[in-house]
């Protein structure tokens, strides 16, 4: 059930949603990732209002209340980021639309958000509070940054189906980006970050960073080559490992980097026929450790007095993966309507790491080439009547 009213100007709003699921056939009962056994029949509920300012200068605002009930199960409808929460926020911002001096615009947000569970327990799942600033120069180029901060927090889902929430610490974030005016042949965006969390009992500090980076070449109408380089750098304190035989849990220090580079080509032979090419280059590795174990307390929470260094795992859970991916799509339109498509896909994947050894932490493709490969070769052909 949706909710959406608006001033006759269109600078006011108010929307809202009420949504409820029931949990029928399959399993006599789920065990859901925070610990929530979901039976048949069970029923759950959720909904949000917003209310706030989007028009006029320069002030406007934002005010979002959400609500997940611990059972609101909508994954057979579509993707559900979570349940078991509610959570408000607020966000004020000072916008310029119609610029002023050197800018042809510029905007500063202001926000906070405050999440908890509504399970009863109440539980902290995340505060947070953050600062963006941007302006577009008279050239249409812009640059703008983001610092933010969010407390220290209770995860319910990473000690998965146990209903003990790890807790997590604090963190101060900085985004910096910048980028040219996309209308010239060519053009270029970057994007860095880096993230900080802080100690907390034995966990000590770990630095996260990123950075991804756009550069699109457009030297005829009909051409354009555009490539996509993400790099993600992050560390994590502690993530959960495996169940020990004791019935204590495993966790590890984890660093995950990860490398995608995309490339893109449209070209335009003809007003009716176009050729469109894409390849992506994937690569991840993790290395886990020190590790940490954790007393098994159902329904409780696993602070940092309660984890002590040492454990093992039965196997090492450090991974690799490389994979790539092709594509080339050629679409003509031979009469108003009916289109000729040939399709040609490859899919690679490196096979997994030989022996029992960890496996290096690097994002070369090592033993791509040495993978299994898919090619698959579409004809489509569509024919519209009375064209």
């Amino acid at each position: 059930l949706d909710l959406d009213l608006r001033t006759p100007d269109g600078r006011w709003y108010l929307r809202g949603q009420a949504t409820g699921s029931r949990h029928g056939g399959g399993a006599p009962e789920l065990t859901l990732a925070d610990g929530t056994a979901l039976r048949r029949g069970d029923l759950g509920g959720g909904g949000f209002v917003s209310l706030g300012k989007q028009g006029g200068e320069p002030w406007r605002f934002d005010l979002v209340w959400e609500y997940e009930s611990p059972r609101l199960d909508l994954n057979a409808a579509g993707y559900q980021k979570t349940q078991n929460e509610q959570k408000g926020r607020a966000v004020l911002r000072w916008v310029r639309p119609g610029g002023g001096g050197p800018f042809h615009e510029y905007l500063a947000f202001l926000g906070a958000e405050t999440r908890w569970t509504t399970d009863g327990r109440g539980l902290n799942r995340g505060n947070a509070l953050w600062v963006v600033a941007q302006v577009q120069l008279r050239s249409f180029h812009t640059i703008g940054t983001t610092l933010s901060l969010e407390s220290d927090s209770d995860d319910v889902r990473e000690l998965a189906g146990t209903g003990v929430a790890l807790r997590r610490p604090g963190l101060a974030g900085a985004e910096v980006w910048v980028a040219t005016d996309k209308g010239l042949p060519v053009w270029i965006e970057l994007d860095l970050y880096a993230t900080r969390n802080r100690s907390l009992g034995p966990l000590p500090a770990t630095v996260s960073g990123g950075a991804q980076l756009t550069l699109a070449v457009r030297p005829h109408p009909r051409a354009e080559t555009k490539l996509d380089l993400l790099l993600d750098d992050p560390r994590f304190a502690a993530r959960w490992v495996e169940d020990l035989t004791s019935g204590d849990h495993l966790l590890a220090a984890l660093h995950a980097p990860s490398l995608s580079v995309t490339l893109r080509q449209q070209l335009v032979l003809t007003p009716r026929l176009t050729l469109q090419g894409y390849a992506q280059l994937f690569a991840a590795a993790a290395r886990y450790g020190p590790t940490y174990t954790a007393p098994a307390s159902a329904g409780g929470v696993v602070g940092p007095s309660e984890l002590a260094p040492g454990g093992a795992p039965t196997a090492s859970p450090d991974y690799r993966e490389a994979k790539l991916a092709l594509n080339a799509v050629l679409r003509w339109e031979y009469r108003l309507g009916s289109t000729l498509f040939l399709v040609y896909t490859r899919a690679q994947a490196e096979p997994p790491w030989p022996g029992s050894d960890a496996p290096p932490l690097t994002l070369r493709p090592l033993r791509l080439a040495r993978g299994p490969t898919t090619d698959t070769v579409l004809v489509k052909w569509t024919w519209r009547f009375g064209a």
